[in-house]
């Protein structure tokens, strides 16, 4: 018999972890685009399977992207340019705070450009970094 318990209180445990899971993923939809990098390039893999690639040698342009539909829907976004492409991040993408740390260190990056951006609420494009 408790044996059978034992399965209840785990199969009601994965339904409960499945329903999280998913709770999760509808509040968050932005989370779902997955940013990857080491030292030589950037991937955003995004939720439709698409995947964006950015070469750090090619790196030419930091923006970040605001809107007026925020708090309640993704109201900032990450553009980084390349010669020829580029990736587009939404700030609550997964792994988004470790690649930003890494842009945090380039040579001319624009701190108070950046933090008058993280606080806008207009449509409005900031230029953080250029090389």
């Amino acid at each position: 018999m408790a044996t059978f318990a034992t399965k209840m209180i785990k199969f009601i445990r994965s339904l409960i972890n499945k329903y999280y899971e998913q709770k999760e993923k509808s509040h968050f939809p932005e989370r779902e685009f997955i940013v990857e990098f080491d030292d030589e390039k950037i991937i955003c893999r995004h939720p439709d399977g698409s995947i964006e690639k950015l070469i750090w040698k090619e790196f030419t342009k930091f923006e970040v992207h605001t809107n007026s539909f925020g708090p309640f829907v993704e109201d900032v976004y990450f553009i980084l340019h390349g010669n020829d492409t580029g990736c587009c991040i939404p700030q609550g993408g997964t792994n988004v705070s470790e690649l930003l740390q890494k842009l945090y260190k380039l040579p001319g990056f624009k701190n108070e450009t950046f933090a008058k951006a993280m606080c806008s609420t207009e449509d409005n494009i900031f230029i953080i970094w250029e090389k």
